[in-house]
């Protein structure tokens, strides 16, 4: 697995007089997920999901670290859009796997994601 990413955000978390746009996210792992989902305020509020499972994976926004789920709060709306489609988009990369056939040797990559798709589904 791949370590931290940078990022830039659009806008930028607003901290004092200080705006910050600079930021590293890491992949999210399982544990990430299941302590997400185990907590009591999601049954409340479903989009705490994302904002709890972002300051888990959002190890820092410029000078800011660690990133609080109250820092993801007051995010604008590009901003936090932009976070959750980076860590879709690094947990899909991250999945992407590997094997080699025992015939001939050759190295066939895989999505995990398109394993279980209806044949004929192009989406």
């Amino acid at each position: 697995m791949n370590g931290e990413r940078e990022f830039t955000l659009p806008y930028g978390l607003e901290v004092g007089n200080k705006v910050f746009r600079s930021g590293t996210m890491r992949p999210a792992t399982a544990l990430d997920e299941i302590e997400t989902q185990e907590s009591s305020d999601i049954q409340f509020n479903g989009r705490l999901r994302d904002i709890l499972l972002l300051s888990r994976v959002v190890t820092s926004i410029g000078e800011v670290s660690p990133v609080t789920p109250e820092h993801i709060e007051e995010l604008y709306e590009a901003d936090f859009i932009y976070l959750q489609l980076l860590c879709s988009e690094m947990d899909r990369s991250e999945s992407r796997g590997a094997v080699r056939c025992p015939r001939c040797g050759k190295e066939h990559h895989f999505d995990p994601f398109r394993l279980f798709e209806e044949k004929g589904d192009k989406s």
